[in-house]
């Protein structure tokens, strides 16, 4: 018996940072790293003034996108402004001093294409 073999969405991932560069890096890793590879990860950088920006170019990724923003705002306003950058059918937020585990966004998928939303 065949099943429908549901694609694999577009997820984007927005990290918000502001001078975070010391905890970034784990940050990027831990999405990049992720078992789900059908992502797009955006670092919304909020005028840093560290070496966010050097840090972030390190990364050879074409998954990643880093916009700096053009001016500093408070991190509510700072994520709706990363929302108009996103191509994904879900987005998820992932803070500059965290770290997903390599399971959380396939995960969470699977439970959204099983539980759909109805409105």
């Amino acid at each position: 018996m065949l099943h429908d073999i549901q694609p694999m969405p577009l997820v984007s991932v927005i990290i918000n940072t502001y001078n975070s560069a010391t905890y970034l890096g784990d940050a990027i890793r831990s999405v990049l790293s992720s078992d789900y590879q059908n992502f797009e990860l955006i670092v919304w950088d909020n005028q840093s003034t560290d070496d966010t920006k050097n840090l972030v170019a390190l990364f050879q990724d074409s998954r990643l996108q880093y916009i700096y923003a053009p001016r500093h705002t408070e991190l509510g306003e700072a994520r709706n402004l990363a929302l108009d950058h996103v191509h994904g059918e879900y987005v998820g937020f992932c803070d500059a001093d965290d770290m997903w585990g390599p399971q959380k966004i396939s995960k969470q998928v699977a439970f959204f294409q099983t539980h759909p939303l109805t409105v």
